[in-house]
């Protein structure tokens, strides 16, 4: 997976690094939450960082866990394929292989669309059921209010690698149960669930023990 911070050129430089200390955070806790998912991730440019999967079945959280809160958002591309010569001591910045070739790609056509996500696979026909998939997920996203957004990222984020009640999201965000619950109805995000969870099963399906990278 490659993660480009969105509007990182208009960042002061103290921002920037900021935003990196925050990311490099995420970074432990996604290691450490997803350690059957998580082979590598590390920066490989300034506002870029990359994630290696050993499988998709963690995808929209490692996405979740990245953009959570306030901070920045990114373009995201995703590449499929397996890595050569793969080595556990091999920085991220010199590991080679499709995947990453592919993520690449992916990313530059994220850029150019609204959607600002884009998975490319060697199969020109799961690469259109994804995408499609992810279109209309972005869709619906780009719709929500400020306030939707907040309390739906507060879901995702805590809903990674544990279960909490919409009681505790409404004590993290100060309102009422009801509104979560509201907002979780209005923004239709049961249907993006269950968007993310075919788009995983149709990876998972079709290539199995391939190692997913991302970079950003």
């Amino acid at each position: 997976m490659i993660f480009d911070i969105q509007g990182s050129t208009k960042l002061p430089e103290s921002e920037l690094d900021e935003v990196q200390t925050t990311l490099i955070e995420r970074f432990d806790f996604m290691r450490h939450t997803f350690p059957h998912s998580v082979e590598s991730i590390g920066f490989v440019l300034g506002d870029e960082f990359e994630v290696v999967l050993k499988s998709p079945l963690d995808l929209f959280n490692i996405i979740s866990t990245s953009e959570y809160g306030d901070g920045p958002r990114f373009y995201i591309g995703v590449g499929t394929g397996s890595l050569e010569r793969f080595d556990k001591n091999t920085p991220i910045s010199q590991m080679h292989g499709p995947p990453f070739t592919s993520a690449r790609f992916a990313i530059n056509e994220a850029k150019e669309k609204t959607g600002r996500i884009s998975i490319k696979t060697p199969d020109l026909f799961v690469n259109y059921q994804i995408n499609t998939l992810l279109d209309l997920i972005m869709f619906i996203k780009n719709n929500q209010t400020e306030k939707q957004r907040l309390i739906t990222k507060t879901v995702d984020f805590f809903n990674t690698g544990k279960s909490t009640f919409q009681t505790e999201i409404a004590e993290i965000l100060q309102t009422s149960p009801a509104m979560v619950s509201k907002t979780l109805s209005k923004t239709g995000y049961g249907v993006i669930k269950n968007a993310e969870k075919l788009i995983i099963e149709i990876l998972a399906k079709h290539f199995e023990g391939y190692y997913l990278t991302s970079d950003g």
